[in-house]
């Protein structure tokens, strides 16, 4: 993958087929593909002038769409057959942008954005002969995302007047939804059910997530979580059900010189903020991603690198699929103080109740809903499922620092992320060089703890257990130390 390109788009067609654009620092676009877990390409470059990709859509690997705006400020349209390029650029304009692309179920491409001639937004479709302009008859000023739902309406967001626009069109009508005014709407997705989400800014600058039912006339805006002293972007979104929605941006700190992604997750009732790694001292923002199978995979737009920093970037969610009988995966690990999502399978019709005793219960959820818990201490959780019956396990590791040291070294062996809550405690557990059994080393409320090797030189492991208000959860997975 090329350094230091800018990832536009990313497209899935299952949990192991998705293609993804880039572009690059000197102008030119590449597509990869993901094809069983391992990323490949580029295929080629798109186009061999500058041209700067915006949208990646595909209904198959021999049906791949790029859309984009040339150096020269005119829309260029690429088509990839499973062998080679085909350039299906409109010839309605002499001067457009393209922000925006969408692909039909019946192969009819829709491209959105700002037709310069007119001075106003536009969307124009390619039946994969002849290109349409099928701009509503008043058109706002841009607009910068479309989607189309399971039923075949197309839905457009952008900038007014008078502020946040959603459109849609269907049988060749368009209709115009009321949103609340604001700054702008910046991404919209359809879930599979056709329950339509977009993302933007309210009228108070907050980030807002925007739920419009199908065939409702009518939306239901939400105020999206913030981190405290900061300011927050929510610039994408993708939706696997009324229960299963994600909103991508990024966050800046107030005084702080840099942006960090920011993933938050609503399963139809409230907001669960997704943890998201920090990258170096220029950090990055999430641009969009695309749903793989149960997991999201978001990916970060591109900022001037700084020492050691290397992009583009793409994070990878990936919750605990619930369906009837089971859990898929039926074992997870997961570190301290990381979340583990579990989404029910769309296809199914269980209710589920998870609960792990001691440590929560989840409330019953149905198809498309989900439910994520961060957990906070080393140990092995079983997971029971009330309803279904079905069972699986979480893992989280107790951590050892540094991994190698001497006899008169310090180690740090960290059991939680926080303090134990009241009636809890961490219980730590060690083998020692020669022995083939654990044995209490402490039990303590504080999250780590020191050591100092004093059976002598040899692999010291660790465990940790949690005593909760219902017993004693399971020994963590182990972790070693070798003292020489």
């Amino acid at each position: 993958m090329k350094v230091n390109s800018r990832i536009e788009s990313v497209t899935a067609l299952s949990q192991s087929d998705a293609w993804m654009v880039t572009t690059g620092q000197e102008g030119s676009s590449y597509v990869y593909h993901l094809d069983d877990g391992a990323w490949e390409g580029p295929i080629k470059p798109v186009s061999g002038r500058p041209f700067y990709a915006t949208s990646i859509v595909a209904r198959s690997d021999s049906d791949v769409w790029v859309t984009g705006t040339s150096s020269s400020g005119k829309a260029e349209v690429w088509h990839y057959d499973g062998s080679a390029w085909a350039n299906e650029s409109p010839d309605l304009s002499s001067s457009a942008e393209l922000a925006g692309a969408a692909l039909g179920s019946n192969g009819i491409l829709y491209v959105a954005g700002f037709n310069y001639e007119t001075g106003t937004a536009m969307v124009w479709a390619y039946d994969g002969s002849r290109w349409s302009d099928v701009s509503p008859a008043n058109p706002p000023q841009s607009y910068d995302s479309l989607a189309i739902t399971p039923a075949g309406t197309l839905v457009a967001v952008g900038l007014g007047p008078p502020g946040n626009v959603l459109q849609e069109r269907s049988a060749g009508a368009w209709t115009t939804i009321p949103v609340p005014a604001g700054d702008s709407l910046s991404d919209v997705t359809a879930a599979p059910g056709g329950t339509v989400y977009a993302v933007g800014s309210g009228t108070a600058g907050q980030p807002i997530l925007v739920e419009q039912q199908p065939g409702a006339r009518s939306v239901t805006v939400l105020d999206a979580p913030v981190p405290e002293s900061a300011t927050t972007f929510e610039t994408g979104v993708v939706a696997g059900g009324p229960g299963d929605v994600w909103l991508l941006g990024e966050y800046a700190k107030y005084g702080a010189q840099s942006e960090r992604p920011w993933i938050t997750h609503f399963n139809g009732h409230f907001f669960t903020t997704a943890a998201a790694p920090q990258y170096g001292s220029r950090g990055t923002a999430l641009g969009g991603g695309a749903l793989l199978g149960s997991a999201v995979l978001a990916y970060g737009t591109f900022t001037p690198p700084g020492p050691g920093d290397t992009f583009p970037k793409l994070l990878a969610v990936c919750p605990v699929q619930l369906t009837g009988t089971s859990f898929r995966p039926a074992d997870k690990t997961s570190q301290i103080g990381d979340q583990v999502f579990w989404s029910a399978a769309l296809a199914g019709t269980a209710r589920h109740d998870l609960v792990v005793p001691g440590m929560f219960n989840s409330g019953q959820f149905s198809r498309g809903g989900s439910y994520s818990y961060r957990f906070f201490a080393a140990g092995t959780y079983h997971v029971r499922d009330s309803l279904s019956g079905a069972l699986g396990t979480v893992a989280v590791p107790v951590a050892a620092i540094p991994a190698r040291g001497a006899t008169s070294t310090v180690f740090t062996i960290t059991a939680a992320s926080v303090e134990a809550p009241v009636g809890y405690a961490y219980r730590i557990l060690v083998e020692r060089p020669g022995s083939h059994r654990y044995a209490l080393l402490t039990t303590t409320s504080q999250p780590a703890i020191t050591f100092i090797p004093g059976a002598g030189t040899g692999i010291y492991r660790f465990e940790a257990e949690v005593r909760t208000p219902a017993g004693l959860t399971a020994p963590s997975p182990a972790v070693q130390i070798t003292v020489s």
